[in-house]
C-alpha cells in the first residue's frame, strides 16, 4: 500500500475536474439540486481521483437579472488511488455564487464552495477543499 502524506494546505495543488448539477427551483427563493463533481489528480497526489455526489439547497435572497445565492449540501465522496486503494466518506458542502440571467432561460454562473469531509481512512478524512466553478445553466 502506498503512503500518501496529507500534511497541510501548502501541499495542495489545483486540480481540474467536471461538475454537473440537476435541480428544481420550486419557488423564487429556494431551489434543490443533485450535484456530481469529479476531480483528476486530486489534492496533493497525481495518483488520486475524487468523486462527490451531494444534495444541495440554494437560497436566492435577491431577484432580477443578477441573483446571488447561498448553498448548503450533504453527500458522499469516493477517493481512489491508482493502486486501487479506496475510501468513501461523508461530506458537507457550503458556499454560494452568482447567477446572471442572459435571457429568461439561459444563465451564466460563478460558484465557490468549500467541502468538509469525514471518512474512516486518511484519504477522505483529510481532504477538505475549496471548489470554484463557472459555466452556464438552462432553466426550463
Amino acid at each position: 500500500m502506498p503512503d500518501f502524506s496529507l500534511t497541510g494546505a501548502s501541499d495542495y495543488d489545483p486540480s481540474l475536474g467536471l461538475d454537473a448539477t440537476f435541480g428544481y427551483r420550486f419557488q423564487p427563493l429556494f431551489s434543490v439540486e443533485a450535484e456530481f463533481e469529479w476531480m483528476a489528480e486530486f489534492c496533493c497526489s497525481p495518483d488520486l481521483e475524487g468523486r462527490l455526489l451531494t444534495a444541495n439547497g440554494r437560497l436566492y435572497p435577491l431577484h432580477g437579472r443578477l441573483q446571488p445565492n447561498l448553498l448548503v449540501g450533504l453527500g458522499a465522496m469516493n477517493v481512489e488511488s491508482r493502486e486501487s486503494n479506496q475510501d468513501v466518506g461523508f461530506v458537507m458542502r457550503f458556499g454560494g455564487g452568482i447567477d446572471f440571467y442572459v435571457t429568461e432561460s439561459f444563465v451564466l454562473y460563478l460558484d465557490a464552495t468549500y467541502v468538509l469531509s469525514e471518512g474512516d481512512d486518511r484519504f477522505v478524512s483529510a481532504l477538505d477543499y475549496g471548489s470554484f466553478g463557472w459555466g452556464f445553466r438552462y432553466r426550463f
